[in-house]
Parts: structure tokens; C-alpha cells; sequence
């Protein structure tokens, strides 16, 4: 008769015998040679990226701020971007957006991303045309942004700062 240890011990290796072992091994590897490189580095890098649209976050130089707690200047000496509380003193362009989605809803109206052509401001407006006859240029992220009078999302350049904008077809 064997003992309980070796009873246990050929249950054991009958139940994990070497090739559930590897099938084992495989599930186990699988999942973090896919995430981690696998061989040769063995080593996880995870990289962030910003995203600029649909998060409600202001990109601002390499800081994100919080729309409706602090605003982004653009200091006209450097030049320098950072994130200030809304209304401290900029002696630049001072924006509370970058796209309509850091604007919230106001009394049952979407409000816009809009950039003023003169007074170095980028605010959320009810209204923003986007065009030189009403001193406006509408800020977006990707031509789903815009209106379709303006259904072209484009580098363009407000008052000395490159911002991607709303702008007409072939403009």
C-alpha cells in the first residue's frame, strides 16, 4: 500500500502532467509577451499620450489645465504657455478651450470654442461664425468638429499661435 504522500504525489503529476504544464505556461506567457514586448526586454513601457479632444482638458505647452478652474497663457515674452487660475493677470493670449469640448451647455445652448482675432482671447461663445467678417476663428480637433460651413479642421494662425481651426473647403 502506498503512502498518503505518494497517493497524493501521483494524483498530483497525473492531474499536471508536462503537457498541461506547458499548455498552463502558455495561457500564463501569453497575455505579458503581448503587453510587456515579450523577449528580448522583458519589460513593460507604458506611454501616455494627451489627447486633445473629447476629455474636457485644455492642452497647454506640456501642461493639461481644467476648463472652468484655470485658463491657459500664452506669454508673448519666451514664449511661455501655463496653466494660471481663470482670471489672473497674461500678458499673451489667454484661452479657456481648445475645442468645443471643454465648453459646457449653457441655458439649453452648446457653446463653442471660439477664437477672438483681436483682444488675444479664446473663450466659449453661443456664437462664433468663424470667419474674418466677425473677427472669429472656431477652434477643433478634427473636421467632425466643425460646422458645415466650415467643414475643414486646419493649422492656422491666431494672432502669432498656431491652432488647429474650422476652416471652408480647399482653403
Amino acid at each position: 500500500m502506498m503512502s498518503r504522500v505518494a497517493q497524493r504525489a501521483v494524483f498530483g503529476a497525473s492531474l499536471v502532467g508536462l503537457g498541461t504544464g506547458a499548455v498552463l505556461l502558455g495561457v500564463i506567457m501569453t497575455p505579458m509577451s503581448g503587453c510587456c514586448g515579450g523577449p528580448p526586454t522583458g519589460s513593460c513601457t507604458f506611454v501616455e499620450t494627451v489627447d486633445a479632444g473629447a476629455d474636457g482638458t485644455l492642452v497647454c505647452g506640456r501642461e493639461l489645465c481644467t476648463p472652468g478652474v484655470t485658463e491657459c497663457c500664452f506669454q508673448k515674452a519666451g514664449p511661455t504657455e501655463m496653466c494660471v487660475p481663470i482670471g489672473t493677470p497674461c500678458d499673451g493670449q489667454v484661452a479657456t478651450c481648445d475645442g468645443d469640448e471643454d465648453c459646457p451647455v449653457s441655458n439649453g445652448v452648446t457653446l463653442h470654442c471660439c477664437g477672438l482675432m483681436i483682444g488675444d482671447l479664446v473663450r466659449c461663445l453661443a456664437t462664433c461664425p468663424g470667419d474674418s467678417a466677425s473677427g472669429t476663428i472656431r477652434l477643433c480637433h478634427s473636421d467632425r468638429d466643425c460646422p458645415p460651413n466650415l467643414p475643414s479642421c486646419l493649422f492656422q494662425t491666431l494672432n502669432g499661435r498656431s491652432v488647429q481651426a474650422c476652416a471652408p473647403l480647399g482653403h
